[in-house]
This record gives structure tokens, C-alpha cells and sequence, in this order.
């Protein structure tokens, strides 16, 4: 075998260390390729700018829909009425009797209607979670722009539901 690799050699006038070069990549072909690449990965990112926006709102969103979710799951494992309070005008949502007190972004318009809704001047609603599961219920849209999300809490149950309307 080494023969006839010899035999070619020989033939097409190349040598030995020609052949042992030709293998590998060239210091410049690498820096190369590596330059091209980080090029490649500084533009990405600004091409993703306009789809950002949306995906922090919808996570915002699912977020609180995951609030509401566990407020009815401590309900019925602890055996106690949990309500979850929100308040339309500071964008802000919390469980009553904590401190932490959970964002929604400004730019969301909030519409909500509840069987006890507040009075219009009010800003506090607030959504009891039940120990056999059900709710005082009620309905949230939030909207901006072309995005529009609504969240149901169905009273009997206290399911809560969300979808987006596009």
C-alpha cells in the first residue's frame, strides 16, 4: 500500500510533506472562518428585536395566568380561600397577605369583569379561589397593539383558561 502511495507520489510530483500539509487547515483559514462566524452571531441577535417585545409581554402574561393557577391549587390543598389581588392601575398583582408583589408591563390595557367588580373608580380587584376549587370567576383581556389575551375563571370550577387572539 505504502508503495503504491509512493507510486503516486512520484507521478504526480508531489512529496511527502506536501501531502502531510494538505491535511490540516491553514492559522489563517481558521481565523477566518472564526471571524466569519462571530459576524454571523453579533447580526442575529438584532434580527430577533422585533419578535423580543412580543415574547416578554406573552411570558408576562403566562406568568400571571400561572399566579391565578397556583392561587386555586393552594386553595384546594390547603383547605382555605386564597384571593389573588390585581390592580388595574399599577399593572401589579400579588397574593393577599404577601409581600411579593408581581409586574405586568404598562403597555398592556386591562378590561376586566368580575361578578363583584369594583366600583369604576376602583382599581383593586380582587379573585377568591375557593377550598373545593371553585371562584368568584371572571374575565381579563389584555390587549396592546394587534395582541389581544383572554383570561377566563370560570366561577363553578375555578378553572382557569387562557388563549391569544392574534
Amino acid at each position: 500500500m505504502a508503495g503504491s502511495v509512493d507510486t503516486v507520489c512520484k507521478l504526480t510530483g508531489a512529496s511527502r510533506s506536501r501531502r502531510r500539509r494538505s491535511r490540516g487547515f491553514t492559522l489563517l483559514e481558521i481565523l477566518l472562518v472564526m471571524m466569519l462566524a462571530t459576524l454571523v452571531l453579533t447580526l442575529v441577535p438584532a434580527s430577533f428585536s422585533v419578535v423580543v417585545p412580543h415574547v416578554e409581554r406573552q411570558a408576562e402574561v403566562r406568568r400571571f395566568v400561572s399566579a391565578l393557577r397556583s392561587a386555586r391549587g393552594a386553595a384546594i390543598r390547603e383547605r382555605r380561600a386564597v384571593t389573588l389581588m390585581f390592580d388595574v392601575r399599577r399593572h401589579q398583582y400579588y397574593l393577599a397577605g404577601s409581600e411579593q408583589v408581581k409586574v405586568l408591563p404598562e403597555s398592556l390595557a386591562i378590561h376586566y369583569s368580575t361578578l363583584f367588580s369594583p366600583a369604576p373608580n376602583e382599581s383593586l380587584v380582587s379573585i377568591r379561589f375557593f377550598a373545593d376549587g371553585s371562584s368568584s370567576g371572571g374575565l381579563i383581556e389584555l390587549t396592546m397593539e394587534d395582541e389581544i389575551y383572554h383570561i377566563s375563571i370560570d366561577w363553578l370550577t375555578g378553572k382557569v383558561s387562557y388563549r391569544e387572539k392574534a
